[in-house]
């Protein structure tokens, strides 16, 4: 069996989540953005982790991608993520419990969240498990980056997020890293309504409530769940480097249930396949 931890440690710069062969969604966990060894997102022996982003790179020994970073929170919202050696400063959150193979991530947080990821070629599907009984939010923050002292200012130019009528959150930004201007955009559903959404501007500058559009920069959004630990969470994220319509068409085609079950065993035999192994 592939080991997808192999070269997370040390200067090998690569990550462990799940993503399928040629795949352009690589959902995986951070770890830090401001470290050389973090380049890739994810450093074997960090001892917090960020959240969940949608999209990295391997092996390249410079930084960029981690787009659409999702945060699976418990209590009040945070929207500083918090230095790496304190992480009780912000989101951040201790973990343990560990386990990946190919086109599958599954990790234990602190905070009582047990989350899980596999993707198809497009599109990230996350499955997060609250305590029974217990609210729980999500933080999606598009200011997430690797960050780099040679960087020149403002890293990202343009931003926005909507929350469409039947529930979808759309959002794009464009970002000044290693590729220069690059675009990404997504389209997010979840397996049942929030029971609110807030949004944040520049500055973590909240919204008026109500709201179902901010623009700007450095853009965050908490979706709320009250029932958060009554059933898991699946959420489904299609990106696309066109436009907000090619994220939904690629949710539209890829992403048709929120079985999250079905999507990783769809992911196994696709790299069964390819690695010419048995599943």
């Amino acid at each position: 069996m592939a080991d997808p931890f192999i070269g997370t440690g040390g200067d090998g710069h690569t990550f462990p989540g799940a993503t399928l062969p040629f795949g352009m969604v690589q959902l995986s966990p951070d770890t830090d953005t401001a470290r050389w060894d973090t380049c890739s997102g994810y450093h074997h022996g960090d001892a917090s982790l960020l959240g969940f982003s949608h999209t990295h790179l391997s092996g390249t020994g410079i930084g960029d991608m981690l787009d659409v970073l999702v945060v699976p929170c418990r209590g009040e919202v945070r929207l500083k993520p918090g230095p790496l050696d304190r992480p009780d400063e912000g989101y951040r959150l201790r973990y343990g419990n560990e386990a990946a193979e190919p086109g599958y991530y599954r990790v234990q947080l602190e905070n009582g969240v047990s989350s899980e990821l596999t993707t198809t070629l497009r599109t990230g599907i996350q499955r997060h498990s609250y305590p029974a009984g217990e609210a729980g939010h999500l933080l999606i923050d598009l200011s997430h980056l690797v960050l780099d002292s040679s960087d020149k200012y403002p890293l990202i130019d343009d931003a926005e997020m909507a929350l469409d009528a039947d529930g979808t959150l759309t959002g794009q930004r464009r970002v000044f890293r290693w590729a220069k201007g690059r675009h990404i955009y997504f389209a997010m559903q979840f397996s049942r309504p929030p029971s609110r959404v807030e949004f944040f501007g520049d500055e973590d500058s909240p919204q008026p409530a109500g709201s179902k559009l901010v623009k700007g920069r450095r853009l965050k959004a908490a979706i709320h769940f009250d029932d958060a630990g009554s059933a898991p969470l699946v959420v489904r994220t299609a990106v696309s480097a066109v436009d907000i319509a090619g994220a939904r068409a690629n949710l539209a085609a890829e992403a048709t249930h929120f079985d999250f079950d079905i999507y990783r065993q769809a992911a196994a035999r696709a790299w069964a396949e390819e690695l010419r192994i048995s599943e």
